[in-house]
C-alpha cells in the first residue's frame, strides 16, 4: 500500500469516528457544527484523492465541495476570508 493510500485511509477513518460519536447524532445544529468543524482539513486534505476516482472522482469532489460551502455558510467560526478553500484543480 502506498503511503498517501495509508494516509488516505486513516483520514477516513477519523471522519467515520467523528460522524458516529454522540456529538454528531440528531438534529442539533450546534453538534453539527462541533463535528463540521473537527472534519473539515480531513475533508479537504481527502479531495485530491477523491478527485482521482474514475470516471466519477471529480463529480464526487464537486458535492463534496458544494456540502461543504453550506455547511461553511450555516457553521459559525468561518469568515468570508476563508470562502477561497475550494479549488477547481
Amino acid at each position: 500500500m502506498l503511503r498517501s493510500d495509508k494516509s488516505f485511509l486513516i483520514r477516513l477513518d477519523k471522519i467515520s469516528s467523528r460522524l458516529s460519536s454522540k456529538s454528531a447524532k440528531g438534529a442539533d445544529p450546534a453538534a453539527l457544527c462541533k463535528v463540521y468543524t473537527e472534519t473539515r482539513p480531513l475533508m479537504l486534505a481527502l479531495l485530491p484523492f477523491v478527485r482521482k476516482i474514475p470516471v466519477y472522482g471529480q463529480r464526487i469532489a464537486q458535492v463534496i465541495e458544494f456540502l461543504m460551502k453550506i455547511a461553511d455558510s450555516l457553521c459559525p467560526g468561518f469568515n468570508k476570508i476563508q470562502s477561497g478553500w475550494v479549488s477547481s484543480g
